[in-house]
């Protein structure tokens, strides 16, 4: 059976399969990982679509799976991060531990990751 499914305004995704399950499962995952790539600030007053899919890899070919804001403005390069499961190598939307939010931007006074 062949399946699509809208993810967001912007991503439409096809996939096949025989079992009921199967379909719950992709939609699931694709719903997950690409169902919500809107930026919302914490305070609720600063939102925009213009997210972009980033991969980046370091020195030792790790990979960093990201969402990053284009918009030009405060929030510019904040970003959502995926980690990847250990088996069967599937994304997931990582949130950093005490936070609400599933997005950060590097903070240049504090030098750290911060949730925006």
């Amino acid at each position: 059976m062949k399946v699509l499914v809208k993810a967001n305004e912007k991503m439409t995704f096809e996939f096949e399969a025989d079992q009921t399950k199967d379909i719950f499962e992709n939609i699931a995952h694709i719903q997950e990982v690409f169902g919500n790539l809107t930026f919302t600030s914490k305070d609720g007053k600063y939102t925009t679509d213009n997210v972009r899919l980033n991969v980046r890899t370091d020195d030792d070919d790790n990979k960093y799976y990201e969402a990053v804001v284009m918009e030009p403005g405060p929030y510019m390069y904040a970003k959502k991060k995926y980690g990847v499961n250990k088996k069967g190598g599937g994304l997931f939307p990582k949130k950093e531990e005490g936070h609400r939010s599933y997005w950060v931007k590097y903070n240049k006074d504090t030098q750290k990751e911060e949730e925006v």
